[in-house]
């Protein structure tokens, strides 16, 4: 028996609703993905200065020169009122477009540009994901059909995008969607590449180490042994990094954690007051 998924709900409801040409509602699926897209780059590239991501590249290009990261008085970048608190493994992911912003301030857009594009990206790749699980698409091939298919893609991608945790994490310049693409392509790739994963996963502890315990435990429990171990190997490669430009660990992991304290100890971490993580933004409303 034929199972009922939801692209062949949408197509029902076409056919009963809409009455619409194939071709018409590709063009539909691509303004509306094309206008998501502009909306959300002009909102966030000409009003919002991403001080996460400038705090990332200004941590990592001192530490690749061997400068102490955690002195406000060693910003360049932009001038902190408080140390900045990246971690120090990010150096490998960030230096270089730090060290081009720093000694090149004309490229300071085209960066801050390249990396929003680069979310963008990495977030069509989810719903791309998301649309192959749920049914919409049983074929890549599918995508390159103008229809119902496109409309549902990019519908979701407007949701998706105007979402409350995924417009903080934008204007902010924050590592979360980056993180999400990560852990995205360790289930895509499943039992296929037994390399990858397990350097992914890393990847995505050194942006955000504090879900290790979380996630460590659900893939223990799912006996994923081998990619807990070679996941926190790549982990701490990248933690040891700063060695390699002539950094002391010992000093450089005591000062990130004093930043890390007296950051806490002000109440600057973040919280539903600040970032509005309660709400849901849907365009230009909050419901």
């Amino acid at each position: 028996m034929h199972k009922v998924t939801l692209q062949d709900r949408i197509f029902k409801l076409q056919d009963r609703f809409f009455k619409l040409p194939q071709s018409l509602l590709g063009g539909i699926a691509l303004m509306l993905f094309l206008l998501t897209v502009l909306r959300c780059f002009i909102v966030v590239f000409f009003k919002n200065p991403q001080y996460d991501f400038l705090a990332y590249l200004e941590v990592s290009s001192n530490l690749f020169l061997a400068i102490d990261p955690y002195d406000i008085n060693n910003g360049v970048l932009h001038e902190w009122k408080e140390p900045p608190i990246p971690f120090p493994g990010y150096m490998l992911f960030y230096a270089a477009p730090g060290l081009l912003m720093r000694f090149f301030p004309f490229t300071r857009p085209l960066v801050l540009a390249l990396h929003l594009l680069l979310q963008f990206l990495v977030l069509a790749i989810i719903c791309l994901w998301i649309g192959r699980r749920m049914g919409w698409l049983r074929n890549w091939s599918d995508l390159l059909k103008p229809g119902p298919r496109q409309l549902g893609l990019s519908f979701l991608f407007f949701i998706i995008c105007n979402s409350s945790p995924v417009l903080t994490g934008l204007r902010m310049g924050q590592s979360t969607i980056l993180i999400a693409g990560a852990l995205l392509f360790v289930l895509w790739f499943q039992g296929d590449a037994p390399i990858m994963r397990p350097i992914l996963f890393g990847i995505a502890a050194v942006f955000k180490y504090s879900m290790v315990p979380f996630l460590g435990i659900l893939f223990l429990i799912k006996k994923k042994i081998k990619l807990c171990l070679y996941g926190a190997g790549v982990f701490f490669l990248f933690a040891l990094s700063p060695l390699l430009t002539g950094n002391n660990l010992l000093e450089l992991y005591q000062k990130y954690i004093d930043a890390i304290k007296l950051t806490m100890q002000k109440g600057y971490q973040n919280n539903y007051e600040v970032t509005g993580f309660n709400m849901i933004h849907i365009g230009f409303f909050k419901l």
